[in-house]
């Protein structure tokens, strides 16, 4: 055999095992991608989940409101007695009732500081033990439909989806069905 046909032969073997090798990539890229967004804020504002947690938000909201107009009123109404008392009260009473005024309203800076603090943890908290049950959901919708990819539909960077992407009518459907049985 010449020098030729054998270059030849291996160039032939050659390209016959690359696309060997090659056929099955081939054959993965001829599937076109699915792909599915999320809307994360739908899911919390209209699951049942969602909704728990928002009422769980709103109670705690509520009593740190109360507990702070409580503060605010005393406050007032020292001001108010301070306001009446001056020109009848000693000084000292006087000045020992502006200290307390301005004690009381350090005490309603620092308590309504510590509420906004507890309620970002507890919103976090709450919204982290959603993430948790919805992120399974997701990637169960995502084996079974599949799916090669799903993105949140705002917080990716998307620019476009087209309406038939979007899964999170399915998540939120699955997640609703996953509650009953969870307190059972």
């Amino acid at each position: 055999m010449s020098h030729a046909i054998r270059t030849a032969l291996r160039r032939v073997a050659l390209a016959s095992v690359l696309v060997l090798l090659g056929a099955p990539v081939l054959r993965a890229q001829a599937t076109a991608p699915k792909f599915g967004v999320i809307d994360v804020q739908e899911i919390v504002t209209e699951s049942e989940t969602g909704k728990k947690v928002f009422a769980q938000l709103e109670s705690f909201g509520k009593d740190k409101q109360t507990e702070l107009d409580g503060k605010r009123k005393e406050i007032e109404d020292l001001r108010t007695k301070l306001e009446a008392g001056k020109n009848t009260l000693a000084e000292a009473k006087v000045k020992e009732m502006a200290d307390q005024v301005e004690q009381k309203g350090i005490a309603l800076d620092r308590a309504l500081d510590d509420a906004k603090r507890e309620f970002g943890r507890r919103q976090q908290e709450l919204l982290g033990q959603i993430e948790a049950k919805v992120l399974p959901i997701i990637t169960q919708i995502g084996k079974e439909g599949a799916y090669t990819m799903i993105f949140r539909k705002f917080d990716s960077g998307l620019i476009y989806a087209d309406e038939s992407t979007d899964i999170t009518k399915t998540v939120i459907q699955k997640l609703d069905a996953a509650q009953p049985a969870a307190g059972k």
